[in-house]
């Protein structure tokens, strides 16, 4: 769960720290009241593409941090809070389009982030039903609620071991091929 969410040097805000409740949390408020500044914030901790044009006029860069109990399995490779601590992930973004990301100060890949934070933070806005009418994304609701996903990683695996075989069979055909095309040339050079 978000347990709260600090904005340095984004869009117009200089400075604002949010705590939010336990269970749904909902941004409501009048055009320019900063809901969509706070969504760009969520979305830049999960993971998502930011923009240079979302630092604030006078500053070099903005930063994004964000505190988060409970949280998955920890991974092996990065240091983890202290039990019963939250998780602290960081986004900083540049003037130069490039931004990086920390989890408990520990610099991880965007991609990183965003498989990480994907069972924690679930983002709905008026755009969520975009994603319902994606084909993969159907297929993965879909598997979901069928519990194959075990099937369909197993089937992966399985079609993966098909391409490599068949690019294993395909070079040592063309490899037999050669030989026999190079043994003919030889053959016919000795006559």
């Amino acid at each position: 769960m978000l347990l709260s969410l600090k904005l340095e040097n984004l869009v117009l805000i200089e400075k604002a720290r949010i705590t939010f409740g336990s269970g749904l949390n909902i941004l409501t408020g009048e055009t320019g009241a900063g809901k969509s500044v706070l969504l760009a914030a969520i979305r830049l901790i999960s993971g998502e593409k930011g923009s240079s044009d979302w630092i604030r006029y006078d500053a070099a860069s903005a930063v994004v941090e964000a505190e988060i109990f409970p949280y998955p399995a920890f991974p092996e490779e990065l240091e983890a809070p202290p039990p019963g601590e939250p998780l602290l992930i960081r986004r900083e973004l540049f003037r130069s389009n490039k931004s990086r990301c920390f989890i408990q100060d520990n610099l991880v890949s965007a991609g990183f982030l965003r498989k990480f934070i994907r069972p924690i933070l679930e983002i709905v806005d008026q755009n969520s039903s975009q994603y319902l009418c994606e084909p993969e994304s159907q297929r993965k609701m879909l598997d979901t609620f069928a519990d194959l996903e075990s099937f369909v990683l197993e089937f992966g695996r399985s079609f993966e071991e098909e391409v490599q075989l068949k690019k294993r069979l395909h070079q040592a055909l063309e490899a037999n091929s050669r030989s026999k095309e190079d043994l003919s040339y030889a053959q016919s050079s000795l006559k």
